[in-house]
C-alpha cells in the first residue's frame, strides 16, 4: 500500500500515509523530547575518537572539516586513519570501551541474511 503520492512536482501523502502519520505523530514527537533530554545532559562533547575511512573520501570530505569540528569542540581528540583496506574494528583496537569509534565504508551493499 503505498504512503506517498510523488510526481515529477510534487510529494503529498495518500490517505493511508496521512493516517500512518497521524497515528506516529506522538510517537515522535516523545523520541524527539527523549534525545533533546539526552543532548541537554551530555554537555560539551570530549574524548578520543578513532575513525577510519577509505583514502579519498577522507582526503576530500571528512579532513577538510576537521579543523571547524575541532576548534568547536576542542575537547574531542580525533583519530584519523585513512586506508582503504577493510580494517577489522574488534582486532585492531578501534572497538573498545575507552573511545568512541566511527568507521566509514564503501562498497557493494550485500543482502542480509
Amino acid at each position: 500500500m503505498p504512503l506517498v503520492r510523488r510526481t515529477t512536482r510534487s510529494i503529498t501523502l495518500t490517505p493511508a500515509g496521512a493516517e500512518l502519520a497521524e497515528h506516529t505523530r506522538a510517537s515522535f514527537a516523545h523520541i524527539e523530547q527523549g534525545f533533546s533530554a539526552v543532548k541537554d545532559l551530555a554537555g560539551t562533547p570530549r574524548g578520543l575518537v578513532r575513525m577510519t575511512a577509505p583514502v579519498a573520501l577522507g582526503r576530500q570530505h571528512i579532513a577538510p572539516t576537521m579543523s571547524t569540528l575541532l576548534r568547536r569542540y576542542p575537547e574531542i581528540r580525533l583519530e584519523l586513519d585513512l586506508s582503504d583496506r577493510f580494517v577489522n574494528l574488534a582486532q585492531e583496537g578501534f572497538d573498545d570501551h575507552m573511545r568512541e569509534t566511527l568507521a566509514i565504508r564503501l562498497g557493494q551493499r550485500r543482502p542480509v541474511p
